[in-house]
């Protein structure tokens, strides 16, 4: 449902929500697979946003949910190779990511 992924969306970009609640989000994202591509673009930003390892969780938390979205977030591509190299466990989801997309 697009409203639920805009919804979900959201929540990750702000960020004045607690980090719990942002990766839940993301998580959510991440179950909802191709009907939460709504949210590619929050995701992109967020992503673009965050530096180095600032926020692992939710780094972690968006790449994972980009990659369950499919080809719906090839748009998010040049995004995750940006994201490379910031630590072991982002670099892994980022492949995990670029696989399924």
């Amino acid at each position: 449902d697009d409203a639920l992924a805009r919804r979900l969306g959201a929540v990750v970009r702000d960020p004045r929500q607690p980090l719990f609640a942002r990766v839940e989000a993301a998580n959510t994202l991440t179950k909802l697979g191709p009907l939460g591509s709504a949210a590619t673009g929050d995701l992109v930003r967020v992503l673009e946003r965050l530096q180095g390892t600032e926020q692992q969780p939710l780094q972690e938390a968006v790449v994972e949910a980009l990659g369950q979205m499919g080809a719906p977030a090839r748009a998010a591509l040049p995004a995750l190779a940006r994201a490379a190299n910031r630590s072991v466990d982002t670099d892994l989801a980022l492949r995990r990511a670029r696989d399924s997309i």
